[in-house]
């Protein structure tokens, strides 16, 4: 394949675009032309941090939707020119939960990442096909802004009957609450400081959002629930505090979803706590069926697309502004 770009980081805040070789690709594997890859939160913190880019040229980027450009000997399945999204573990193959299909519970496993690049070489069965219809930039949200939260809300049994708070509205919190609402869940609160995140929340089915700084949301969610509390909250924010307030919101026997933070459960109150991280490949199939059902809104949820070329100026954009910034993609 030869050269390929790629995002190199240079130190804390700072980037170049490198020409760099290509990834050659094992037998079950396939290469991958990236089309769009969004910056989460992962990358964002791996840009900041002292010392070398941990990872590579390319850095994290793990949210990548693009077209297949060459198939191994033993890939099945693809052939060169299929869009894909790219299930971002790789596993062993070959443990009892490999066997599954649950590569997350793999002690093997590892990261499929340096999608700020414009190949990527991932194994045969870890791509997924991109729906008809969508572009490359909204479906590389179909794997962490989709998957990670709804995964989270099915662990906390979200139903037609359950009250649910989204802590946190930043991209993966706005899929959170468009799935609760796909979930049929009839009530749905979202919590952020940033007004443009609330905003965002309130065109996407939020019934409630609330400033934490203006107002108490653990009194606030009591008093619109007759006292009793949230049967389900998700906890999308990386600070202990934030996950406690969110414990301290539930009713009895509620369930606390752990994408990030850990609270303290208090005496022997009856609430539940459970974590959850990414999602079984097998829930593709079903988020797909809810965005087929028009129950699942993606481009409102990227507010900035940068080529690769202006990369560092989109990292420093999402790290900088959040205030202005909901999900940035970066589009080859």
């Amino acid at each position: 394949m030869g050269k390929m770009k790629a995002l190199k980081k240079t130190g804390p805040c700072k980037g170049e675009i490198v020409d760099i070789d290509a990834p050659p690709i094992a037998d079950d594997e396939c290469l991958v032309r990236i089309k769009a890859c969004g910056i989460c939160a992962w990358d964002a913190n791996t840009w900041k941090a002292e010392g070398p880019d941990p990872f590579g040229p390319g850095i994290t980027g793990h949210e990548m939707a693009g077209v297949v450009a060459e198939v191994g000997r033993k890939s099945k399945k693809w052939k060169p020119g299929d869009k894909v999204v790219i299930y971002g573990v790789r596993s062993c193959g070959a443990c009892p939960h490999c066997r599954r299909r649950n590569y997350r519970y793999c002690m093997k496993k590892s990261a499929i990442v340096n999608g700020f690049a414009e190949y990527v070489a991932a194994p045969w069965n870890r791509l997924l096909p991109m729906p008809r219809g969508v572009r490359f930039a909204e479906a590389s949200l179909l794997i962490d802004i989709v998957g990670t939260p709804i995964h989270g809300l099915r662990r906390g049994g979200v139903g037609r009957k359950t009250t649910v708070a989204v802590w946190g509205l930043g991209p993966v919190g706005l899929g959170g609450v468009q799935g609760a609402k796909a979930l049929g869940a009839p009530f749905v609160i979202g919590v952020d400081i940033l007004a443009n995140r609330r905003r965002a929340a309130e065109r996407l089915g939020a019934d409630v959002t609330l400033d934490p700084r203006q107002t108490p949301p653990v009194e606030r969610m009591k008093e619109l629930t007759e006292g009793e509390g949230m049967h389900v909250c998700l906890n999308a924010v990386a600070v202990d505090s934030v996950a406690q307030a969110a414990y301290d919101s539930l009713r009895l026997d509620g369930t606390l979803v752990l994408l990030a933070g850990q609270p303290q459960a208090k005496g022997q109150l009856e609430k539940n706590i459970r974590g959850s991280w990414y999602f079984h490949i097998d829930e593709y199939a079903k988020n797909l069926r809810l965005l087929r059902q028009r129950k699942l809104k993606l481009r409102p949820i990227i507010s900035h697309r940068f080529p690769l070329s202006r990369a560092p100026e989109a990292f420093d954009l999402r790290v900088n502004h959040p205030d202005e910034t909901l999900k940035v993609v970066i589009t080859m």
